[in-house]
Parts: structure tokens; C-alpha cells; sequence
């Protein structure tokens, strides 16, 4: 009988993606092993021939590659495979090399996007290469319908993702991009590193001030939720929080991300991929503050701003959340180009 081992990382973001994939494994008639991925690598050589359809084949993984292509097939698709900051030469090696694509025998790509931006890299590798979308999407799409009542009139979810500014004690980002890249990290990297992080504290300078514009001006039939990322200082936020006496403000990352999209109606980010989610919702998502072309295209990634209203000034989105002038946008062929259905 034919086997498939699906490790999983980060359980609130794979399982979901990992348990669909299975559900079609076991409908054509293979047995499926899933678990925590440090639960089942140290078993390798337990198993029996089998296919191991892993996360990530990034190249400091490459002496683990090596040992499970001694006895088994390796498929990967890659989480994070929706839009790299930015895209590129200085993004996509962090998550492939030559050594670890030459050790896999199949990678499957969530979308175009990706797919012809890692071929620009790497050349294409006949019969290896393959757009199928993702598991994950999958799973996004059934809890999407699942939840598609549940709106909350006039609630504003607000995601952060200033990580490499609001850092938690202790974490050394040019030492983590230095793990990624491993021989392939270059003088390159770091200065887009720095110039992500100069990027992200005016980001993050302009959350203040929106959420100071809306303890000033915000009608109070809103209701405000804000998540800061799991990598984010959260007491950051909420000593910023504490002093806007006007408004409410829950502030929680620990329930269910697409539980908080579903019953919003507003979703502000700052190029976040949870940008796919909250379209696929149908939800109105605005990319905040918005970014010249330019610093999107050097240093983060245009696809999630062109699935987004974008606006610069707080005056402006908060003005327009009052006025009820911030409307959904209709056209979703940008993300079909990033993500096969």
C-alpha cells in the first residue's frame, strides 16, 4: 500500500491544510501518517518507502534532506509560498537552493506568481514543477463558508506585522535570516533587512497615529479588535492602547485568525498575507499606511497591495470608515494569479 508522511510545524496555520490533504490520500487508498514534525523526523528511517510531503526544503535543511531522500520520495509545498518580501532574488533562496531542488522530486507551487518568479531563479526543472494550488487554501475556503453569517456590523480588525521593530526580547532577526540563507546569505540581504525594519517603524508610527485619530474621531458604533503578529511585543500595544480613554480596543491574537475575519467588516494590515484570507471572505481589506510602488516592489511585494484599497493618511481611512465610503473591490483576478483554485 502507498504511504505519505505529512509533518506539520505551527499547527493553528498547517493542520487544517494537512488533515484536507490527507481526506484525498486516504479517498484513493494510501495510508497517511500526520504529526508534529519533530515527532515524526526522528523516525525516518522507521517508516517504510514512502512519499514525505514536507512544509519547506529551505537550505539550511539540507543534511535532513539528504536523509530522508536515502529511502524516500520528497514532495514539498511551501506555507509561505504566497508572496515572498519581496519577490526576487533576495526573498526566494531563503526558501530554496540548488542542493535541496535537486534532492525533491516534486514541487507544487500555490499559484502563477510564484511559480514563474522561482523559474526566473532556477530554470525549470522538467517534470519536478507543478501549479496546484494548496491544502491550506482549501481549508480556507471551507471555514470561509462555514462562517460566511457571522458578520459583526462595523467591527475594524487591525493586524500588525512590525516584527523586525516591535521585537520580543531577545530575538536577533539578522541572526534568524542568517539561519534561512545559510552559504547563500549576501551583504544584500542585510541592508534589505535594515531597510525593511527602517520601513517598518514609520509603519508602525503610523498605527499610532491612526489609532490616536480614532480615539479622536472614530463614531462609536464601531467596534475594534487589534492583533498584533505572535512575533510582536503585545504589551507594546497595549500601553499604546491603555491611553486612548475614547475607544475600546480588544486586543487578542490568541482566537482563531479567521474567526476575527469573518465577523468583521473591516480589516486594516500592513502587507500582511493574511491580505489572501480576508479576499477570499469577501471581506474589505485595506493595505495601511500605503507604500510608493517602488518600496513595495523592492522590498515587499505589490500582489498584496493590488488585492487592498490602499491609503496613506489616517485623517483619510478614518474619515472614510465614518462616511461608510470604503467599499469592497469587486475584481479578484489578482488573486487567482497568486493562488490556483
Amino acid at each position: 500500500m502507498k504511504k505519505i508522511v505529512i509533518p506539520y510545524e505551527i499547527q493553528s496555520r498547517e493542520l487544517g491544510g494537512a488533515i484536507c490533504l490527507a481526506k484525498v490520500f486516504i479517498q484513493n487508498g494510501w495510508t497517511v501518517y500526520i504529526g508534529q514534525k519533530q515527532e515524526l523526523f526522528p523516525f525516518i528511517d522507521n517508516f517504510d518507502r514512502s512519499v514525505w510531503f514536507l512544509k519547506s526544503i529551505v537550505p539550511g535543511e539540507l543534511k535532513f534532506l539528504k536523509k530522508v531522500k536515502t529511502k524516500h520520495f520528497i514532495a514539498t509545498s511551501d506555507p509561505e509560498g504566497l508572496t515572498p518580501n519581496p519577490l526576487g532574488i533576495l526573498s526566494i533562496p531563503s526558501r530554496f537552493s540548488s542542493n535541496t531542488i535537486k534532492l525533491t522530486d516534486v514541487i507544487f507551487f500555490w499559484g502563477k506568481s510564484y511559480y514563474n518568479e522561482f523559474k526566473k531563479i532556477y530554470g525549470d526543472y522538467e517534470n519536478k514543477l507543478f501549479i496546484v494550488g494548496s491544502q491550506i487554501f482549501d481549508y480556507w475556503k471551507g471555514k470561509v463558508k462555514e462562517k460566511k453569517n457571522i458578520t459583526e456590523k462595523k467591527t475594524i480588525l487591525i493586524t500588525s506585522s512590525f516584527s523586525l521593530t516591535n521585537t520580543i526580547d531577545g530575538i536577533d532577526n539578522v541572526s534568524l535570516m542568517a539561519d534561512n540563507y545559510k552559504d547563500g546569505l549576501k551583504k544584500e540581504h542585510i541592508q534589505l533587512l535594515r531597510l525593511q525594519t527602517k520601513i517598518q517603524k514609520k509603519g508602525l508610527n503610523s498605527y499610532i497615529k491612526l489609532l490616536e485619530q480614532m480615539n479622536a474621531k472614530l463614531k462609536k458604533d464601531f467596534k475594534i479588535i487589534f492583533r498584533p503578529h505572535p512575533s510582536e511585543n503585545i504589551n507594546y500595544w497595549e500601553k499604546i492602547c491603555k491611553k486612548l480613554t475614547n475607544i475600546k480596543i480588544e486586543i487578542n491574537n490568541t482566537e482563531n485568525v479567521l474567526d476575527q475575519i469573518s465577523k468583521s467588516t473591516f480589516i486594516i494590515n500592513f502587507g500582511s498575507t493574511l491580505t489572501h484570507q480576508i479576499r477570499l471572505a469577501n471581506k474589505i481589506c485595506i493595505y495601511f499606511p500605503k507604500l510608493k510602488k517602488s518600496i513595495l516592489k523592492s522590498c515587499f511585494n505589490e500582489d498584496i497591495a493590488n488585492l487592498s484599497i490602499n491609503i496613506e493618511d489616517p485623517n483619510e481611512l478614518v474619515q472614510r470608515l465614518n462616511d461608510g465610503t470604503l467599499k469592497d473591490l469587486k475584481s479578484k483576478n489578482n488573486l487567482e494569479f497568486i493562488i490556483e483554485d
